[in-house]
């Protein structure tokens, strides 16, 4: 493999094959593997390899999609290093574009990498660039898209609780395709009844796992808890537990914070989507380095749930819908041995609240198939399940929901129909709407006293949190400013090349608040107890 110096594996050469055929024939390419088995680099590779060999038959240039931006962080450095060893730096320009990351704009780099999020929002033109002569250019990100290779990876994490998501992504594969865009999406474990709605309207090729190639040879014991380990608790449950390197999961971010309280004597690592950015960062280096140490605890939410190359031999994990599960097993015995794999039963499914059905089935199925399902097989054979059964079974009921969805969605933003008039700037990806909280290294003490952050500050310190979560605690973006409390809303200053806190009487979502420092602490992050259900 001339991109990384490694031979390339059996189906890693197979999806290659086929995304060159399905190019030429307009046809999408659906890679179906097991967790850890290098998707990232099928998605890379075929666009570098060009690059490398100065022969353009696929496109021009790649764009990236990923669930979320942690994920668009981690592949965009893999990229880049891609790039160096390659002696491409002076070549490829690497960006990124997601809600705390605006390198990228409108796509219009080599490689973009980028949130489904922020790429679907500018499909639907809601970004434009305005000219030196005032005039606004809503179509500037089409030339980027229409000249690129399309990547939708981990595309299993697409199908969360907001159907709106599921529903827009669909169109957007239907519509890529119908325009002769290449377009390849990754997986490891889509649920079939979401991958039959996503292309029953689409020529598609599929690349999927046959157990036909060796992989690591591992073996899980797996405990069912029908109550919550964390109410009995946490602390005493583990202690029965044999491991050296544990890995708990929690499905709430509160859950999450709490268990680290319990276990603080036990020097664990907090990781959650609700801390700065540098937090995050430095938490992924901690890991790895207890990793190689050979003891750790790591306390998470669903953000390790992709992208993280790490192997524990303990889970310890909240109920959830299957390919979750899977997902969160994916971080055990991951390069062979033993694991233990503990799942218990949360008192009530958030947030998977819309997915109930799916999370009630996910622990039926476990409960009839413990002694028949072994989840290091990608599938079944003779007597035994896989882990795509697992999670084709547990979601067969969500197909109504489907159904339903498919009359839901408005095509009109992926038709072209819009491309001679100014587009609908109402225009929403999902039902909920984000800001962004920033929590400055001085507490924000600087800002207030009228100073000004710099970019590099703001991009370390900074998280999103849902909108409406913030409208309900309101409490967390008021500070103390001259004698009273107001929300400060950070917005950049050409003059000053930095960001000035302004104080305004009503947050708007898709803008930057200093955080109060009463809410927000280097050690759990953004300070939430069990009140707050999330």
């Amino acid at each position: 493999m001339v991109c990384t110096n490694q031979a390339p594996r059996k189906y890693q050469e197979i999806a290659w094959e086929k995304l060159q055929n399905n190019v030429q024939e307009k046809k999408a390419t659906i890679v179906r593997l097991p967790c850890g088995y290098g998707k990232t680099l099928i998605g890379l590779v075929p666009f570098l390899a060009q690059a490398f060999e100065e022969e353009w038959d696929i496109a021009p240039r790649l764009i990236y999609v990923l669930p979320m931006r942690t994920l668009t962080n981690e592949v965009r450095n893999v990229a880049l290093r891609i790039v160096q060893n390659l002696n491409l730096k002076d070549q490829l320009i690497v960006k990124a574009l997601h809600g705390e990351a605006r390198d990228t704009p409108h796509l219009f780099s080599d490689i973009a990498v980028t949130t489904l999020d922020s790429f679907l929002y500018t499909y639907a033109r809601k970004a434009s660039i305005e000219s030196p002569y005032g005039d606004k250019h809503v179509d500037f990100a089409a030339g980027s898209i229409a000249n690129s290779m399309v990547v939708f990876d981990e595309a299993h994490m697409y199908q969360g609780g907001d159907t709106q998501v599921l529903g827009l992504f669909r169109l957007a594969i239907k519509y890529l395709v119908k325009s002769g865009i290449p377009v390849l999406v990754m997986t490891a474990t889509m649920p079939k009844v979401i991958l039959q709605f996503l292309f029953n309207e689409v020529p598609y090729e599929d690349v999927m796992f046959k157990n036909d190639e060796p992989l690591y040879n591992k073996t899980y014991k797996v405990i069912l808890e029908p109550f919550d380990v964390i109410d009995i608790g946490i602390k005493n449950y583990i202690s029965t537990l044999n491991y050296k390197k544990l890995l708990i999961v929690v499905n709430t971010v509160s859950r999450a914070i709490r268990i680290y309280g319990e276990l603080k004597d036990q020097d664990p690592i907090l990781l959650h989507a609700k801390m700065r950015s540098i937090d995050k960062e430095k938490r992924l280096i901690q890991v790895k380095d207890r990793l190689k140490e050979g003891k750790v605890i790591l306390i998470s939410t669903q953000v390790c749930e992709a992208g993280l190359d790490f192997d524990f031999d303990t889970l310890v994990t909240d109920l959830a819908p299957a390919d979750s599960i899977v997902q969160r097993i994916g971080r055990v015995a991951r390069r062979g041995g033993e694991g233990t794999v503990v799942i218990h039963r949360p008192k009530n499914v958030s947030p998977y609240d819309e997915m109930e059905s799916v999370v009630d089935d996910t622990w039926k199925w476990l409960n009839c198939h413990k002694l028949e399902v072994d989840f290091s097989k990608f599938l079944g054979d003779g007597g035994t399940l896989g882990v795509q059964d697992f999670v084709d079974e547990s979601w067969n009921r969500y197909n109504e929901k489907l159904e339903r969805l498919k009359s839901t969605v408005s095509e009109v933003y992926f038709m072209g129909k819009g491309l001679i008039s100014e587009p609908d700037l109402d225009f929403n990806v999902r039902g909920t709407h984000y800001v962004i909280l920033v929590a400055p290294y001085d507490g924000g003490k600087s800002l207030l006293d009228g100073g000004v952050m710099k970019k590099k500050e703001f991009d370390e310190c900074k998280f999103s949190v849902d909108f409406g979560m913030v409208m309900k605690h309101t409490e967390w973006i008021k500070c103390q400013h001259n004698k009273d409390l107001a929300y400060m809303n950070l917005q950049y200053e050409n003059k000053s090349e930095g960001y000035i806190a302004h104080p305004t009487d009503k947050p708007k979502p898709y803008e930057a608040y200093l955080i109060s420092n009463l809410y927000y602490s280097d050690e759990v992050g953004l300070k939430m107890d069990d009140k707050y259900g999330e």
